[in-house]
């Protein structure tokens, strides 16, 4: 017993370090508009990469705000803050497609010609600065 004592100790201290660098800061977005949005995250201009991969059907579930609510932003990497600093020019980009849009064009033409209604591009900084909340008012880009 007295052996696998030390080892527990250092089984708990390792989780215990490894817990202090999971992410649990989230970008919360509220949609004040009058219909349903979508919003989908990117390092760089684009939004093509991860959600070409998805099924259409699960982007339209699981990435809906309908309105008056609020949702997260999904998919969130290990620290924000690397993912921000290696984002084109430090900036993370938030893109909201409307329903409209996505009546519309459809999710194959929505990613393959990078539609969106408006988008965010926020630096960490930024996002402090919002308390990690952004509001999409229905107004254009």
């Amino acid at each position: 017993m007295k052996k696998l004592t030390p080892f527990l100790l250092l089984i708990i201290l390792l989780q215990s370090c490894l817990m202090d660098r999971i992410e649990n800061r989230n970008i919360k977005v509220i949609n004040d508009s009058s219909q349903p949005i979508y919003c989908l995250k990117s390092q760089d201009d684009l939004f093509k990469y991860p959600y070409f991969d998805y099924n259409y059907k699960s982007i339209t579930e699981v990435f809906k705000i309908q309105p008056g609510s609020a949702g997260y932003v999904l998919d969130n990497p290990t620290s924000w803050d690397s993912y921000i600093k290696e984002s084109k020019n430090g900036k993370l980009r938030l893109f909201i497609i409307t329903q409209e849009s996505l009546d519309k064009f459809g999710w194959g033409e929505i990613l393959d010609k990078n539609i969106y209604d408006k988008v965010y591009s926020m630096s960490i900084d930024d996002l402090k600065k919002a308390h990690w909340k952004v509001i999409y008012d229905g107004l254009p880009k």
